[in-house]
Formats: C-alpha cells, sequence, structure tokens
C-alpha cells in the first residue's frame, strides 16, 4: 500500500496521458478493508482541473529511492482545492530511465572532517567546496583542496532549509584538460530522511525550473 512518507509527488493523466496535475501535496486515507486507499491531492492555483466524478485517470507516483508506480482509477471528488481518488492494490511499476536523477546546481558546501587511516579528523578551517550536480545518491564537486580517489570525508550543506553532513566518499576525479576540475563522489550510509530531502530539493527545483520555462513560453 502507499506510503506518504517515501513519495515525493504524485502526477494524475488523462486517459490520453496528458498532465492533469503535479503536486508533492497529498493525504492519504486507509479504507478499513485495508485494500483500497484514498488519495486527496492538493491542487495550487496555478494547477486547477475540471474532472467530473468518474472519469478515467492513471496516477503516478514518485518515490524518493526513483521508483515509480502508476494505478488505473477514476476520480471520486475534484473541486477547486484538491482531487480525490482510491486506488486499490494493483498497479504498474514503471521502468526508469535512471535510477537517480541528477541535478545540475550551486550549492555552497564545506568539508568539516577527513578520514585519515581509519581515524576521522575534525578540521580546525573546514575545506570550502562548491556542489555542480547532486542526486541522492552522491554529487560532483569542485574545491581547491587535492584528494584522491576513496578518500572520505564529511560534507556539510544546506537545503530547503535542512542543515545535512553527508559522509562522502571520492570515486572518481575530473581531470580537464591536462588539470584536475572536480570529484565524482558517492554517499556512505544515507539515513532515509537524508535522502528524503535531497530528493524533495530535486523535485522542488525542477518544478521551479518548468515553471519558469512555461512563463518564458507564455510571454512570448
Amino acid at each position: 500500500m502507499i506510503d506518504k512518507h517515501k513519495i515525493i509527488k504524485v502526477d494524475v493523466f488523462n486517459s490520453k496521458n496528458h498532465l492533469l496535475l503535479s503536486s508533492d501535496e497529498f493525504n492519504v486515507i486507509r479504507h478499513e478493508n485495508d485494500r483500497q486507499q484514498t488519495i486527496s491531492i492538493t491542487i495550487k492555483p496555478e494547477g486547477s482541473v475540471e474532472l467530473k466524478k468518474g472519469t478515467k485517470v492513471e496516477v503516478v507516483f514518485y518515490y524518493i529511492n526513483g521508483d515509480r508506480t502508476k494505478y488505473d482509477t477514476k476520480t471520486d471528488v475534484c473541486t477547486e482545492y484538491q482531487l480525490n481518488i482510491t486506488i486499490g492494490s494493483d498497479f504498474d511499476v514503471l521502468k526508469e530511465r535512471r535510477r537517480f536523477y541528477k541535478l545540475k546546481a550551486d550549492i555552497d558546501s564545506k568539508i568539516v572532517i577527513i578520514n585519515i587511516d581509519g581515524y576521522d579528523t575534525v578540521l580546525e578551517e573546514p575545506i570550502i567546496c562548491t556542489i555542480r550536480d547532486i542526486n541522492i545518491g552522491g554529487i560532483y564537486m569542485e574545491c581547491e583542496s587535492i584528494f584522491k580517489v576513496s578518500d572520505v570525508f564529511v560534507m556539510h550543506f544546506e537545503l530547503l532549509g535542512k542543515k545535512l553532513n553527508l559522509t562522502t566518499k571520492v570515486l572518481r576525479l575530473k581531470i580537464n584538460p591536462g588539470r584536475l576540475q572536480g570529484y565524482g563522489c558517492c554517499f556512505i550510509n544515507n539515513k532515509p530522511s537524508e535522502e528524503e530531502v535531497i530528493a524533495r530539493f530535486i523535485n522542488h527545483i525542477q518544478r521551479e525550473r518548468m515553471e519558469s520555462i512555461k512563463n518564458k513560453i507564455k510571454s512570448r
């Protein structure tokens, strides 16, 4: 059944596969028979839709880990502010183009702890870095300090007002051309709550960028 805390977004499509509504605000109400759930989706002002009761729709849930599931159902209630649908236990798992979506960004960060010979060393002066892209599995970063593959350190940065301190391991060096440019790194032992913050940040920035593109098109 649906676990609200593992989902970052829900999309609703009509029978012709046209997107009707996309929202990251919804509630889940489990029915007494435990085989059905009512999903109440908040309709934001810019996403207003008009659907009659019983309209066939496809509902896609986006999970923190990159999975997507699709339910075929019908609308129960549609008002100016919310859309209610009921889903059962049957769903399709959608094929993923990429397990973890990578987002280009410019995020200020600091390395505050370095692991040397198996021991953590707290730095008196943090190493300043810039995260150039991020997904829930890792980052690509640039900084002035020199690291080697397999180096481990703790990075501090902030997303959506949430402070993160993530253990990070260097996987590869990017050299271009002839000089070190940056580092591809993976996160180690992320907590689910930390992955959720990153996933919600990526979804938030994606939505902002899509709205920006729509506004540019409208202003032409």
